[in-house]
């Protein structure tokens, strides 16, 4: 019996750390059950013993995982001697558990499907979890509130995993951008009709981590652009003083180098306008996004077609 336990710990230890916030629960139910077979079985007392050691091992492997936290936040401390109670080792491990880095949470693309010839279309919202810094840089000072440049980093959460990014908005632009011809928009406004080009600004936007990147931009395609929705009323709280709404195509590398065609848009500000909480100064910017607006109008989504197998989900 002891030989099979001890089997199936070393197959569940080196399944990679990806997994490492699901098993903590269960790694602690099988040090329980190593130390009910000691007290079943006296005769298998040694390799027992080297269960619990190489369970402690795993245990201990998996807080080398979580060097942001504070372990005097833990609920319960024991004392040599003192006897453990099962229900406060418990409370311990799922205490770690809801404190682990936010990765793969799960989260589900908005809509998925194969297309005629074989390519797969993906939807997804930019933003499940997210925060920013930003600044502002003044280039002209006899009108700055007509030339200025936008830019700053951001931490965000989605359906395809945890990424870094980075954007940098330059109004006027200082190259020349052509506006979008293409009409055939991948949203609408509130009214049902088509948000209308407003202006041109030179606006990238890069998604990255550390297998791959996604870069939108104004200079990509043909309907990248600023746009406006006539029909759409922000009310008398509106945190934002623009009705601005964005749309930028663009193109992948590293794992996301098999998209044929990618494109971002949203309202600033997010769903509804009022999805990122903002604290702003005279040429900086902070925020964190609240997830509850998504789905509302101007949310911030991701259209993706790529063949099969290139976008899958990190749930």
């Amino acid at each position: 019996m002891a030989e099979l336990v001890l089997k199936n710990l070393y197959e569940k230890t080196f399944r990679g750390a990806k997994e490492a916030p699901s098993k903590l629960s269960t790694i602690l139910a099988e040090f329980i059950n190593v130390r009910r077979l000691s007290a079943e079985s006296a005769s298998e007392g040694a390799l027992t013993g080297r269960l619990c050691y190489f369970t402690a091992m795993r245990l201990f492997a998996f807080l080398l995982l979580l060097p942001a936290l504070s372990f005097a936040q833990i609920p319960h401390t024991f004392n040599n001697g003192q006897v453990a109670d099962a229900d406060k080792i418990n409370e311990n491990f799922q205490n770690l558990v809801d404190r682990l880095p936010e990765q793969g949470e799960g989260y589900e693309f908005v809509e998925q499907r194969t297309l005629e010839g074989g390519n797969v279309f993906t939807k997804l919202r930019l933003y499940e979890k997210a925060s920013l810094s930003g600044f502002r840089v003044d280039r002209r000072l006899d009108d700055p509130a007509q030339a200025y440049e936008d830019w700053g980093q951001e931490r965000s959460i989605n359906a395809l995993g945890t990424f870094d990014n980075a954007y940098i908005y330059v109004y006027p632009p200082k190259t020349n951008i052509p506006n979008p011809t293409n009409t055939d928009l991948p949203t609408t406004c509130p009214d049902g009709s088509a948000p209308e080009f407003w202006y041109q600004a030179s606006y990238s936007y890069a998604m990255r981590n550390l297998t791959g990147a996604m870069q939108f931009s104004t200079a990509y395609g043909d309907m990248s652009g600023i746009y406006q929705c006539a029909s759409y009323v922000c009310g008398d709280d509106c945190p934002n003083e623009f009705n601005e709404f964005y749309i930028m195509e663009g193109q992948g590398i590293g794992e996301f180098s098999c998209i044929e065609s990618a494109v971002m848009y949203g309202l600033l500000g997010g769903g509804n306008a009022r999805a990122w909480n903002k604290v702003k100064g005279p040429n900086w910017i902070t925020g964190v996004f609240d997830s509850s607006y998504n789905d509302e109008f101007g949310t911030y989504f991701l259209e993706i077609i790529a063949p099969i197998g290139c976008i899958t989900s990190q749930d």
